[in-house]
């Protein structure tokens, strides 16, 4: 007999006033665009330019330096998941440092780390289980952005 899943939401309804009334703080590790806790998502069709924006901005993060004018928090170490293209990933990095630094390798190694694979990010197993192989093999620092590509 197949087992049935039910997901149950709590809701708390609030009307603007009591909206904006909350004590809501965090930080933000990109100002105005990228909380630096939860999940932020980026979507667009296929061929959007979403991984170019993605490693674009995970190297700016990577290196400490602001994103196109817009204030990047400093110290963060980047973990990429490149699920969908490893050979583009590498094309887009290499290019990426080679613009910027004149060379094919970033100044902080170890500031960015590639996960070439992917997982299931509906099954719950597969996504408690992806960081493990990262986990296992580097040193932590307190700041760390990952960013999953694709979906």
């Amino acid at each position: 007999m197949e087992e049935t899943q039910m997901i149950i939401f709590a809701l708390e309804l609030l009307d603007e006033a009591a909206f904006m009334a909350r004590d809501i703080n965090y930080e933000f590790l990109v100002d105005g665009w990228i909380p630096d806790q939860g999940l932020t998502l980026m979507n667009a069709k296929r061929g959007g330019g979403k991984t170019t924006v993605a490693i674009d901005l995970a190297c700016h993060i990577s290196t400490d330096q602001d994103w196109h004018g817009t204030r990047v928090d400093k110290g963060w170490t980047v973990v990429y998941v490149a699920a969908e293209d490893d050979k583009g990933t590498k094309a887009r990095l290499q290019a990426w440092y080679r613009s910027n630094y004149g060379k094919e390798e970033s100044p902080q190694p170890g500031r960015f780390i590639v996960l070439p694979c992917g997982f299931h990010a509906l099954d719950t197993d597969e996504v408690d289980d992806f960081p493990r192989p990262v986990l296992d093999r580097h040193e932590w620092r307190e700041k760390v952005a990952c960013i999953v590509e694709t979906w």
